[in-house]
């Protein structure tokens, strides 16, 4: 039974379903049975790309009906196998949307270019199993070897992910690729069963069916799709390409926020952390006073706060950020304090000034915080027992002949008091 699809059209699902039987005739348990797919429009097939300069396939994405496009549109996609890849992109190609196969599922655009899927994808990946499908061996292919389902599995997972890339587009598909022998049986398969064109340019369906300049909102809907799926740099570019600065700067916090989780090494997590937080506090700036504002700003805090954990020795790395985390909820929301962000500042000053616990300084604005957080009414039952304790450290921390005391009362106050306690 055929299933109609009004999102992708005829010519696009033509190469889609011949990608789906490949995988089904090769490796008979990978799928499960899947009605076959019909377009309820037609429209061109998948232009393959084997003698195109990387430039010129720019060119023809970007052909407008009146004059070329300056750049890539919000509807446009390079896809390719991985971040590094996106490294080699012709410059046109690189300004607009460029995701790799794993964060372009589930997306869909009207262009889609695959770039370089062959050239980069596994080399464990044995293409010339193709050609023996049919007997035939296309020009500059490698004389294919007998199949074996469980020796070339890896050619399994490389035709599900070219289905994925293949069915983010809508309108048109460009496939290009460098290698001539990795393409090779997979553009003859394709070619021969009919759902695919290659050959002269000006005879390809794809060139007669033109772009349209992407408008500001364009942009920014496509930027909202993308933050929904989570692809903060995506959507991070495509916020700024629809002029939101705002929303541009909290993406920016965001992708910056889990690169500091891949970071190597402490003191790159905290300076991405850092630079996240920062981020995070401009793109509550540059937007209305609100909730909306005031949860960026208590994520900065918090932000920074994670950041102090993952600080290095020495430690005035950490009581820096604890600071600046404890300054911000006491001074920087615009509409009054409430007593629990006071308290959790007071937090983030225990937790600063534990950093140099004989720096009477920092326990004189913990304490400045404790009566703060009680004038306001607080409940927190912590805060009064340990106010006298503040009191003491901020006279006498930096004395002599009080270490004694002065390290019992700095386990107690930090212990209960601390930032995440």
């Amino acid at each position: 039974q055929l299933k109609t699809n009004f999102r992708t059209h005829a010519g696009i699902l033509g190469a889609a379903n011949a990608l789906v039987g490949l995988v089904t005739r090769l490796f008979p348990n990978s799928l499960d049975r899947l009605d076959e797919e019909v377009g309820h429009f037609g429209g061109p097939p998948p232009a393959l790309l084997p003698d195109t300069d990387p430039a010129r396939v720019a060119e023809m994405m970007l052909a407008a009906d009146d004059i070329g496009l300056g750049e890539m549109g919000a509807n446009q996609v390079v896809i390719v196998r991985s971040a590094s890849a996106k490294k080699k992109l012709p410059p046109l190609l690189r300004s607009g949307l460029v995701l790799t196969v794993e964060e372009s599922k589930g997306l869909e655009f009207d262009d889609v270019c695959i770039f370089d899927f062959f050239a980069d994808s596994d080399k464990a990946c044995t293409w010339p199993v193709v050609g023996a499908i049919d007997g035939e061996v296309a020009p500059g292919a490698t004389a294919p070897h007998a199949f074996d389902s469980l020796r070339d599995q890896v050619l399994c997972v490389e035709l599900k992910m070219l289905y994925v890339a293949m069915t983010r587009a809508r309108k048109r598909c460009f496939v290009y690729d460098s290698s001539t022998e990795r393409r090779a049986p997979l553009f003859g398969y394709l070619s021969r069963a009919g759902v695919a064109e290659s050959g002269l340019e000006s005879l390809l369906s794809v060139t007669k069916t033109k772009s349209r300049k992407s408008s500001t909102q364009d942009w920014l809907r496509q930027a909202a799709n993308l933050e929904r799926n989570k692809l903060w740099a995506h959507a991070e570019k495509a916020y700024l390409k629809g002029a939101d600065r705002a929303n541009a700067l909290v993406m920016g916090g965001k992708r910056l926020y889990f690169e500091a989780k891949e970071a190597k090494d402490a003191a790159a997590t905290g300076r991405l952390l850092h630079l996240a937080a920062v981020a995070l506090l401009q793109g509550a700036a540059a937007q209305p006073e609100g909730a909306a504002a005031d949860r960026l700003r208590s994520s900065a805090a918090q932000v920074w706060c994670e950041a102090a954990v993952t600080a290095p020795t020495p430690r005035s790395a950490a009581k820096s950020f604890y600071t600046k985390a404890a300054e911000l909820l006491r001074d920087g929301f615009g509409r009054g304090r409430s007593a629990s962000r006071l308290v959790d500042a007071l937090s983030c000053f225990v937790s600063a000034a534990a950093q140099a616990p004989r720096d009477a300084v920092g326990w004189a604005a913990a304490l400045a915080a404790a009566d703060a957080a009680l004038a306001a009414g607080t409940a927190d039952e912590r805060i009064k027992p340990a106010r006298g304790r503040l009191s003491f450290l901020a006279a006498s921390a930096h004395k002599a002949g009080q270490e004694a005391a002065v390290d019992e009362a700095v386990k107690i106050v930090a212990a209960s008091l601390r930032w995440g306690a």
